[in-house]
C-alpha cells in the first residue's frame, strides 16, 4: 500500500555523522525493491547525488522546504517560486537583514558574508556545534553569492528565502511583516531563531 516514503535528513534519516551509512543505504534499497519510492525531504536547495552517502541510489529529492523538486541526477523537475513582488517588498523593507534567496541556480544573498555569519550568533552553544558539524561533513551544497543587488536576485526564480535576525526587535518586526503577507507566503523554520520563507502553497 505504501508508495512513497519521504524523510527529513538530519536527525531523522541520516546517522549522527549526517551521512547515509550501510544500514541506511540498505533500507533505502530494500524499500525500492518492494516498490516504494524513497525521497529525502530537506530544507537544502540541492542534494547532489554523491552527497551524504547517497551515491548510486536512485532517489529524487524534495528540496528547499518543498519548493524545489529534483530528479535522480539533480535536475529540476518542479519549482514553486515566491512572488517576485513580495521578494522586492521584503528586501526593500529590511535592508539591515541578510536574506539568502534560494534559487535552482544557487543562493543569492542580499547582504555580505559578515552579515550572514552574524545571524548565527543567537544560536545556543549546542546548536552552533551541531551546525558546525553539519557544514564540516557536508561541504558546500550550492554556490552562494553575497552582496547581490535586488535586480540580480530578481533575475532568478526565488523559491525560498532564509535569514537569521540579530535582534529581538527586528525579529518581531519581520514576524509582523510576514503575518501581514500570510496570503502569499509561509514561514516554516527548522529552528525558532531562523526564518525559512516559501510560497504558501
Amino acid at each position: 500500500m505504501i508508495k512513497l516514503f519521504a524523510s527529513d535528513l538530519d536527525g531523522t534519516l541520516l546517522n549522527a555523522l549526517h551521512e547515509a551509512d550501510r544500514t541506511i543505504r540498505g533500507a533505502i534499497k530494500k524499500a525500492g525493491e518492494l516498490g516504494a519510492h524513497v525521497v529525502p525531504a530537506t530544507g537544502r536547495s540541492v542534494l547532489p547525488i554523491g552527497d551524504r552517502g547517497f551515491t548510486g541510489l536512485k532517489i529524487d529529492a524534495v528540496c528547499a522546504n518543498g519548493s524545489i523538486v529534483r530528479g535522480q541526477n539533480g535536475e529540476v523537475l518542479k519549482t514553486f517560486s515566491v512572488d517576485p513582488a513580495f521578494v522586492e517588498e521584503l528586501l526593500c523593507a529590511f535592508p539591515q537583514i541578510c536574506f539568502d534567496c534560494c534559487t535552482p541556480d544557487g543562493m543569492f544573498s542580499s547582504g555580505s558574508y559578515e552579515m550572514h555569519q552574524a545571524g548565527f550568533k543567537r544560536d545556543g552553544l549546542m546548536r552552533r556545534i551541531i551546525m558546525r558539524g553539519m557544514r564540516a561533513r557536508g561541504g558546500a551544497h550550492e554556490e552562494q553569492f553575497f552582496d547581490q543587488p535586488l535586480s540580480s536576485i530578481l533575475s532568478h526564480e526565488v523559491c525560498k528565502i532564509n535569514c537569521r535576525v540579530t535582534s529581538e526587535e527586528l525579529d518581531r518586526e519581520l514576524k509582523a511583516f510576514l503575518a501581514d503577507h500570510a496570503d502569499t507566503v509561509v514561514n516554516a523554520p527548522f529552528d525558532p531563531v531562523m526564518f525559512e520563507i516559501t510560497d504558501k502553497d
